[in-house]
């Protein structure tokens, strides 16, 4: 019988990173988007374009500090995330999905306080919540697959996993 011993060695670990620089530029082109919603979202609930204009206003200040959050939180993990050569990496429908559904969570109760502390109306509030949640869901989902598709601001950091270790086997 002979003892060996087996050397494992290191291996390498990718982890997929984005710049804050491009998560500012999401949150921009975001909030574009959103505060056109808001207003059409509050004026079809409400008929008031004045209304749609303070929920959107106020909503312009508070969504953006929840949505940058929302992206360096996301950042922290890497499931979902490929190399991709034209991009850096790549980030797949379920990633995006559940990205979709976290953000959901936290903007639903935005979408809800925000109109409520606007108009002093429970019955608005709630009305003007389910209404966003339903547009601003496939909003969000197809703004996650458009900045999928660009490359800047995305890095790669590589690593060696320290892992080290032998193992004894008899033959």
């Amino acid at each position: 019988m002979n003892a060996t011993t087996m050397t494992v060695e290191p291996t390498e670990t990718k982890k997929f990173n984005e710049r804050w620089l491009r998560s500012l530029a999401k949150v921009i082109t975001m909030r574009i988007i959103f505060t056109c919603v808001h207003i059409f979202n509050t004026w079809s609930v409400t008929g008031s374009w004045i209304m749609g204009l303070k929920v959107a206003g106020l909503a312009f200040f508070v969504n953006p500090a929840l949505y940058w959050f929302h992206e360096r939180g996301w950042n922290l993990f890497q499931v979902g995330r490929q190399v991709d050569e034209k991009r850096k990496f790549k980030e797949g429908n379920f990633r995006s999905l559940g990205k979709d559904l976290t953000w959901r969570v936290v903007i639903t109760g935005s979408n809800f306080f925000l109109p409520y502390f606007v108009t002093g109306s429970l019955k608005y509030g709630l009305t003007i919540m389910s209404v966003a949640t339903l547009v601003n869901m496939t909003i969000y989902f197809f703004h996650e697959r458009l900045w999928n598709l660009v490359p800047w601001g995305r890095e790669i950091k590589e690593w060696l996993n320290d892992e080290s270790s032998t193992d004894t086997k008899s033959k």
